[in-house]
């Protein structure tokens, strides 16, 4: 479920909420909710590697003495990890 979802559901069950006694499984809800939320928020909020990062897992991965292009294609499978798990998309959501 995609934040703006989960912030849509938080809403709609708040709204029913303030209409009905609140009773203790509305509010198990509520809190289910808030919590994918916080996991949701808290994803987006990861930031890909910065190029130090990279070289130092580069060098803990023995590819500093390999050719340009396996470090390329290392690199490309890091990068393709972040996107693949979508880390640093938060910056361009907020």
């Amino acid at each position: 479920m995609s934040t703006q979802q989960l912030i849509e559901q938080a809403r709609r069950v708040i709204e029913f909420c303030e209409q009905d006694a609140l009773d203790l499984l509305e509010a198990d809800e509520i809190e289910n909710l808030l919590r994918q939320l916080a996991a949701e928020l808290e994803r987006l909020e990861r930031k890909p590697l910065t190029r130090a990062e990279v070289k130092n897992i580069i060098a803990d991965a023995g590819y500093s003495e390999a050719s340009p292009q396996e470090r390329a294609d290392f690199i490309n499978g890091i990068r393709h990890a972040e996107r693949a798990h979508h880390i640093g998309e938060g910056e361009s959501h907020v």
